[in-house]
């Protein structure tokens, strides 16, 4: 079982006149400032000789920025890269994940056309166009591109990028360049990252970089599925860091049993996804403001069946595809599985009120989660409106399904018939406890397979030919 320890550089806007006093600074002195709290977490973890394999050390989106001013040069972001390349190089344990770094440089859009490709120009409100379908005469020659990444570190080196794929307001209150040739301010273009090059899973590390906004928009998750199938183009990352500037964790976004956020506004945040799963994680901050700081450890929040159900429901609400869905399910589906009585009987309640109305793919998202879900015990009152919905929407395969499984009662499927609870179906309105269901269409004789009369139960091969025999369920029902 690996043991991790993981370690949030807290750079929160929590104090706001220790913020200003860190923030207002150059950008040397934060890198410097970073460097001494990053050696003070690896001397503290040296001392404490415990048994982790791994540390990981990360901060928030836009952790360090040059008076206030976020968008980095290209020399302050390769000063940094040679920072972190030496503090991994000496504590080989250590992982950095280095928050993000917005930086912006100058490029010809002529004999650079390759790097501005896919750019897009946000206006206030983070609407963004691509430049491919703005008209050339409205773009200067040489433009402002900016980017977002997420540089990961590990023994020296640089292992891996992870390029910003989704945006938003990501060019707000930057200074435009001038062009050494002209007084024109540069038109300024931001270029998303290319999932499929600078995605955000780290595959060295086997573990997931989402950037704020991304984390709400389910990058990791949409990332990690092929789109046709829905299945797992690469493992299931261990751990999903979440470096943020200011957003809620969202649920439905979880892939990953450990979810770690960094964030501006929020606290350092652990949370256990599925709780069977073998890492075993820690989590501490170490506040990068304050002179004198410690490891503070991080209870974790343990993600309730509760919880999954509840979102579970609220994505057959919104969604009308299948694949967020999926993708949903393959996340917890051992939660799902686990559920404790009550929580169970809720589920499968709600999922039957829907299965009475929903049409589409709605419905067979439905269906398939009674087929994967339905476990017995189950209440006989459950089990009766589904056998009636089923009955009224003509899915044979779905009543086959349901005989099959629990095996109910024939007082309990005559209930069906009557519309009358189970209780009230009393055995002596009928010649022998299956009469009702014996009783062909029109006084037609059929050749019935047999059912001793002294049985409880109706075999579950009676019923498909019971339905189509009684007229019920025609021949050329739907077969769900």
């Amino acid at each position: 079982m690996p043991n991790i320890k993981a370690v949030v550089l807290d750079i929160s806007k929590h104090d706001k006149n220790k913020f200003l006093s860190f923030s207002d600074q150059e950008f040397d002195k934060q890198l410097e400032i970073l460097k001494t709290k990053i050696y003070e977490v690896c001397s503290k973890l040296d001392k404490e000789k415990s048994d982790q394999d791994q540390w990981y050390i990360v901060w928030r989106e836009y952790g360090l920025t040059h008076k206030g001013y976020r968008f980095l040069t290209q020399q302050q972001k390769n000063k940094l890269k040679e920072v972190m390349c030496a503090i991994t190089k000496e504590y080989q344990k250590l992982t950095i994940i280095a928050g993000s770094v917005a930086t912006q440089r100058l490029v010809n859009r002529h004999t650079q056309s390759e790097k501005i490709k896919g750019s897009v120009i946000e206006d206030e409100f983070g609407r963004t166009t691509d430049i491919s379908t703005i008209p050339p005469n409205q773009l200067t020659d040489i433009l402002t591109l900016v980017r977002n990444t997420s540089y990961v570190f590990f023994n020296g080196k640089c292992i891996d990028r992870h390029d910003k794929c989704v945006g938003l307001l990501e060019t707000k209150n930057i200074v435009c360049e001038e062009t050494k040739d002209s007084t024109q301010k540069t038109t300024v273009v931001y270029r998303p990252g290319n999932k499929e090059k600078n995605g955000p899973y780290i595959k060295q590390k086997n573990i997931g970089v989402e950037l704020c906004i991304e984390h709400a928009d389910g990058v990791m998750m949409s990332y990690m599925y092929d789109d046709d199938d829905m299945e797992l183009k690469l493992d299931v990352p261990d751990i999903q860091f979440v470096a943020s500037a200011s957003i809620t964790l969202n649920m439905r976004s979880f892939l990953s049993p450990i979810i770690i956020q960094a964030d501006s506004l929020h606290p350092p945040t652990l949370i256990i996804n599925n709780s069977e799963t073998n890492i075993n994680v820690s989590l501490q901050s170490y506040d990068v403001l304050s002179e004198k700081s410690a490891l503070c450890d991080i209870e974790p929040h343990i993600v309730k069946n509760h919880e999954i159900v509840s979102r579970l429901l609220t994505i057959l609400n919104s969604m009308n595809s299948n694949g967020y869905l999926q993708r949903f399910l393959n996340a917890n589906q051992s939660c799902l599985k686990q559920l404790v009585e009550n929580e169970y009987n809720d589920l499968i309640s709600a999922l039957t009120k829907k299965y009475e109305r929903a049409q589409g793919q709605r419905l067979k998202n439905i269906l398939a989660l009674l087929y994967d879900l339905l476990r017995t015990p189950t209440d006989d009152e459950i089990i009766r409106k589904i056998l009636t919905i089923a009955l009224k929407r003509q899915h044979t395969k779905m009543m086959e399904f349901i005989i099959k499984k629990f095996n109910p009662s024939s007082a309990l499927l005559a209930s069906i018939v009557t519309g009358e609870r189970p209780e009230a179906a009393s055995p002596s309105n009928y010649s022998s406890p299956h009469h009702r269901f014996y009783k062909p269409v029109n006084d037609t004789d059929f050749s019935l397979p047999h059912v001793s009369t002294c049985s409880s139960h109706v075999p579950a091969d009676y019923i498909p030919l019971f339905l189509e025999q009684t007229g019920h369920v025609p021949k050329s029902s739907r077969h769900f």
